[in-house]
């Protein structure tokens, strides 16, 4: 549902990290959510794609997508920096 979305877009920046995790933090400024329509089912999906600046500004950009097709998108600012 709902919930479960919104667990999984959170997680997007690690797992679209185009920097490794084992030595960049990735610290999620703020995310956006815009739902088209509700998911139908329970199983939903995502795509995302991690930009990061020269001065540690970065985006994580998320389709959110279920059996169906394409529901919403997500937009994450990023602080990136090394650990």
């Amino acid at each position: 549902g709902v919930e479960r979305t919104l667990v999984m877009v959170d997680a997007a920046n690690g797992t679209s990290a185009v920097l490794p995790i084992t030595t960049w933090t990735f610290v999620p400024v703020e995310l956006t959510v815009v739902a088209e329509r509700w998911p139908d089912t329970e199983w939903v999906g995502m795509s995302s794609t991690t930009t990061i600046g020269a001065d540690g500004i970065g985006a994580t950009q998320t389709r959110l997508f279920d059996e169906r097709g394409a529901f919403g998108h997500a937009l994450q600012t990023l602080f990136v920096t090394p650990r």
